[in-house]
């Protein structure tokens, strides 16, 4: 689970609010499902060190919360929400 900052950037949503992101990059782990839950939440699920029952939260500052935007903003079919008027402000 991740937590944005109050003083970070806010998550996006769009009209495909969950949805399995693959990686093709081998250097990272980004596989896994992504649902954004709110401006302030984002559940990424994926392959942990972890038993499947644990649930691991962190912060996200404003880089990672732009990361997963992008991602977010790649996977949408038309529609992207944010707390922001301009997209580019949040990605």
């Amino acid at each position: 689970l991740f937590e944005a900052y109050s003083t970070s950037e806010k998550f996006i949503t769009s009209d495909n609010p969950a949805f399995q992101n693959d990686c093709r990059v081998l250097n990272k782990n980004e596989n896994g499902y992504i649902f954004p839950i709110s401006p302030k939440y984002l559940l990424f699920i994926a392959r942990g060190k972890e038993d499947i029952n644990v649930v691991d939260h962190r912060y996200a500052n404003e880089k990672t919360v732009r990361h997963f935007n992008r991602i977010i903003l790649n996977n949408c079919h038309s529609t992207v929400l944010g707390i922001k008027k301009r997209l580019v402000d949040m990605i």
